[in-house]
């Protein structure tokens, strides 16, 4: 059977619990990094639909707790953008597209992040 928007809007409901019910897990090692370091500036690699996520994210970020949040494309940020400032956290994001996840998670850590 191939899903159409119908299978999709049935399975919201568990999916949403799902997430509610597990974020907490999930974030633990951002919980950690945070409240082990200074941190004063939060960069976000995201295209697509979790470039909407980033968004959402940042102003969360930027008015809760007055981080400064950048967004940027992770194949541009891996191979035309200089070093990172210092007390940073860099977090990959991106929903379906295992490859450019991985470029992101490379680049941040080759880049102290």
């Amino acid at each position: 059977m191939v899903p159409t928007m119908m299978t999709y809007i049935s399975e919201e409901s568990a999916c949403l619990t799902q997430i509610l019910r597990d974020y907490r897990q999930k974030l633990a090692a951002i919980e950690t990094f945070a409240r082990q370091h200074s941190v004063r500036r939060i960069l976000l690699l995201a295209t697509g639909s979790s470039l909407n996520a980033a968004l959402c994210a940042r102003y969360f970020f930027e008015q809760r707790f007055g981080v400064l949040v950048e967004i940027k494309e992770p194949y541009n940020f891996t191979h035309y953008e200089a070093g990172e400032p210092e007390n940073g956290l860099g977090v990959p994001y991106n929903q379906l597209t295992p490859p450019a996840k991985r470029e992101g998670v490379d680049a941040c850590g080759r880049r102290g992040h």
